[in-house]
């Protein structure tokens, strides 16, 4: 990756020079794909707009410009000037002088409700659920079925993700099933065994670097269709 930092206010004029600067970069320093056209485009870039050490996030489209106050294509909001933004507040990082990898401590909390996922079968967004413990719950993720499953973008931002889980109301009580967490390449971070009986449960899994984060409904035995995997407040922290 090409990491260009500047003075002065990120105008859209300016980011698409950026996006110029950074093809030349990449050409100085031989970053070439094989078409021999290396540069930022679909991909985010953390960029110092104005040398006070805090870095915001841009998207770069495939044509390597910053998309403007709009979602982008992995789900994310972007305000007039591209800089990602979660509840209206700007994200950043700290840039250390003399470090080009940032300090991540400061980056806010996300909640995957207010998140678009990048894939998903047999997901939903429900606004209450009921667990088979009759506890009433709002604004949940569901995974109904086996092989249920759900994607995020987390873009090695975050260390932690977090959330409480629980069986669905109608689990059948033959029936017994996995939450397996997914990081890059399908590496499995970490699972969860869930029957009728699992009371809510809080789950706290590391995922630093992590670009991508996947969440499974695997079956382990038994079932019927009515079994479905809740989760509530599930964080990238």
């Amino acid at each position: 990756m090409c990491v260009f930092f500047f003075k002065g206010t990120a105008t859209p004029e300016v980011l698409h020079w950026i996006a110029r600067r950074q093809r030349e970069l990449c050409k100085r320093d031989g970053l070439y794909k094989n078409d021999g056209e290396s540069y930022p485009a679909s991909t985010w870039q953390w960029i110092d707009g104005n040398n006070d050490g805090t870095a915001e996030s841009y998207y770069f489209n495939p044509q390597g410009y910053c998309l403007m106050n709009t979602t982008t294509p992995d789900g994310y909001t972007v305000n007039p000037a591209g800089a990602w933004i979660v509840d209206g507040v700007v994200q950043t990082k700290v840039i250390e002088a003399g470090n080009t990898m940032p300090d991540t401590s400061n980056i806010n909390s996300v909640n995957l409700w207010d998140m678009q996922p990048v894939a998903s079968y047999l997901f939903s967004k429900e606004s209450q659920q009921r667990t088979a413990q009759n506890a009433l719950w709002s604004n949940v993720l569901k995974l109904s079925m086996s092989n249920a499953r759900v994607e995020f973008y987390a873009g090695g931002q975050y260390k932690t993700l977090t959330m409480t889980l629980a069986p669905g109301e109608r689990f059948s009580d033959d029936s017994e099933k996995v939450l397996e967490i997914y990081g890059d390449d399908d590496t499995l971070l970490d699972s969860f065994e869930v029957n009728y009986k699992t009371s809510p449960t809080e789950i706290s899994v590391d995922i630093s670097g992590q670009n991508y984060i996947k969440l499974v409904s695997a079956k382990q035995k038994g079932g019927s269709t009515s079994d479905c995997l809740l989760l509530k407040n599930a964080q990238f922290q």
